[in-house]
């Protein structure tokens, strides 16, 4: 697909809690969701780019595609977002779609195991749970 537009004008440091939140956010994050997160941030650190884009809802203010928990968890935190030219409606499309299309990936189950065993165990619960959601056996 030759066709497909790259819409991000530019990558800017920005605080999280100067960008708005999506009011068409549709995914509630339980705390022990948000363990994890902060469990990854302690291991990891941030290795993200949130999109963001010029709201006409939200009175032209830089705003989330997606990304409410990361502002939550670190609303002071500076880091690298990607500026893009969407507009609302098809902010809207990839609020509704970004998740469900990650969640049709298929699993490869040894793939997975070997993961599991190079990572720290609170990680590796994490795993072995969202197994457990997809019926994976370990």
């Amino acid at each position: 697909m030759s066709d497909i537009r790259d819409r991000i004008t530019e990558v800017r440091k920005m605080r999280l809690g100067d960008v708005a939140d999506n009011a068409r956010n549709w995914r509630l994050h339980p705390e022990r969701q948000r363990r994890a997160l902060r469990e990854v941030y302690g291991q990891v650190g941030w290795a993200g780019v949130p999109l963001v884009y010029f709201s006409e809802r939200e009175g032209g203010g830089l705003t989330f595609v997606d990304g409410h928990l990361r502002k939550e968890e670190s609303p002071d935190l500076v880091v690298n977002v990607a500026v893009t030219d969407l507009n609302d409606a098809e902010a809207d499309v990839l609020l509704a779609t970004y998740d469900p299309l990650a969640g049709l990936a298929e699993v490869d189950v040894e793939a997975l195991a070997g993961l599991s065993e190079s990572v720290e165990v609170e990680i590796t619960i994490i795993i072995i749970r969202f197994a457990a959601v997809v019926s994976i056996p370990f």
